[in-house]
């Protein structure tokens, strides 16, 4: 019996959504052995990271849904909010020119339309998770194997092509180009910093040179480039170079002051403005020595930190489930009467939440402990704050008391999330909001198909 086709994939994707992910990972798995690798690691974006993970891999494959209500005022923001991240890694791999399949939510229509070269479909959320069969799982499937017969065919020619890359190229301004941070002891030191870290060759070269064929059978064989993103550097054309021919760069910027700065603008808008995250948050923006080797120093670890690989159905279940549950705290209010519908929600956020609290169960409040105090130690702790809103939770007063402790805390600039949920329609006449609570609108429960989607609705809300 012959084995199936193996191969590696860079996967794009959103982590709150494990039944779409699963979905495409089983139909990708069907004919062939898709391991993919992901950065699963924690902290900012690092594109230097994403570049060199997408220029390694055999193919790029991203999976795109949206998570949540598209009624909403804000409809195009939030589709920008969720797909700048797709978008940031559909340009590297449109750069990268490695064989690419997307498959997105028909919801984001022209805004994630792949770019020409890319295989791509849309699909509706409602068929991937909802009950029975997909309709579209046949047509699925025969673009995928269509996507990988091209990467068979790629990877072929990849393999016989195999290049080392085992050198490190800096390209910063010297004094001549009137940026004067970059003095000898600084080259010697960033030299030093990644000998040590990469334990690669390292090669400085003037800006002033020209680019003949010695240097480009050198650039070839470089992992990745630190290149300053100042102005005087985009004169070279290096930059741009370098970003078209895809060669992963780790972005440096001097600052002439002692200015507090996260990071410049870029000088070319042309090649980095369409993207708006990643490129500026990502370079090491320094006017000191120390500043610069303590940055460079952080941004190497990340760079070179372990990247999550999954290989088997049973790894991708464990990963994207996992992955799903937000590491925040949520205390639920509400009241003995209105319990069904709390245990209906508790059910959907614990899919979604590391710690949820409800007082009714043996964990949360532990026994000999002064529960009164427990519920405000909890409020005060959490990140999200549910108060589920009724007739009945009016009429207690120990809800009364966590719905003010709750909003006490935004009001006191606390970075939480207050979010009441009205229970029932027509209550509305009967149902008294007191005045401190009454500036937070309640989202009504019978106008969602149910507590998921309302969960789905808090996730969006959280700080990043």
């Amino acid at each position: 019996m012959n084995s199936l086709f193996s191969f590696k994939a860079f996967l794009s994707h959103k982590y709150e959504h494990p039944e779409v992910n699963l979905y495409f990972f089983n139909l990708f798995n069907e004919n062939a052995q898709v391991q993919f690798e992901l950065d699963a690691g924690k902290g900012a974006t690092n594109v230097t990271r994403l570049e060199r993970m997408i220029r390694d891999a055999d193919a790029f494959i991203g999976i795109y849904p949206f998570l949540g209500k598209l009624d909403d005022a804000d409809k195009k923001k939030q589709l920008q909010e969720q797909s700048k991240y797709f978008r940031l890694e559909t340009e590297l791999a449109v750069r990268a020119r490695k064989p690419a399949i997307i498959f997105y939510d028909k919801r984001y229509g022209e805004m994630l339309k792949p770019p020409p070269g890319f295989l791509g479909f849309s699909f509706d959320i409602n068929e991937i998770t909802g009950e029975g069969e997909s309709p579209n799982r046949e047509n699925f499937k025969t673009e995928i194997v269509k996507f990988h017969e091209l990467v068979k065919f790629s990877k072929a020619y990849e393999d016989r092509l195999k290049k080392e890359r085992n050198r490190i190229a800096v390209f910063t301004p010297s004094s001549k180009d009137g940026v004067n941070g970059y003095t000898a002891d600084c080259i010697e030191s960033i030299t030093s910093i990644l000998t040590d870290k990469a334990e690669f060759e390292v090669e400085v070269i003037a800006t002033r040179q020209v680019l003949n064929i010695k240097q480009l059978r050198f650039l070839d064989k470089i992992d990745f480039a630190l290149v300053d993103a100042g102005e005087n550097m985009m004169q070279t054309g290096i930059p741009a170079y370098l970003h078209g021919k895809f060669v992963p760069m780790l972005r440096l910027h001097f600052q002439d002051d002692d200015a507090d700065i996260i990071g410049p603008p870029l000088s070319n808008s042309f090649l980095y403005g369409g993207i708006e995250t990643g490129y500026p948050k990502d370079i090491i923006c320094w006017n000191k020595k120390e500043s610069l080797e303590k940055k460079l120093k952080e941004r190497l670890d990340r760079l070179y930190s372990g990247y999550r690989r999954i290989n088997t159905p049973e790894q991708a279940m464990e990963y994207f489930n996992s992955a799903a549950i937000k590491d925040k705290s949520v205390f639920l209010s509400y009241t003995n009467d209105d319990e069904a519908a709390a245990l209906e929600m508790i059910t959907s956020l614990k899919k979604r939440f590391k710690i949820v609290f409800n007082y009714k169960d043996t964990t949360s409040i532990p026994g000999s402990e002064p529960w009164l105090k427990v519920i405000f130690d909890r409020i005060a702790q959490c990140d999200v704050f549910i108060s589920l809103y009724s007739t009945a939770y009016f009429k207690s007063l120990h809800c009364e008391r966590e719905l003010q402790h709750g909003v006490t805390q935004k009001l006191n600039g606390k970075k939480i999330v207050v979010y009441p949920v009205k229970l029932y329609q027509g209550e509305d006449l009967k149902l008294v909001v007191p005045e401190y609570a009454s500036f937070i609108q309640y989202t009504r429960k019978y106008q969602y198909k149910g507590m998921d989607e309302i969960v789905e609705d808090i996730m969006q809300k959280l700080p990043d």
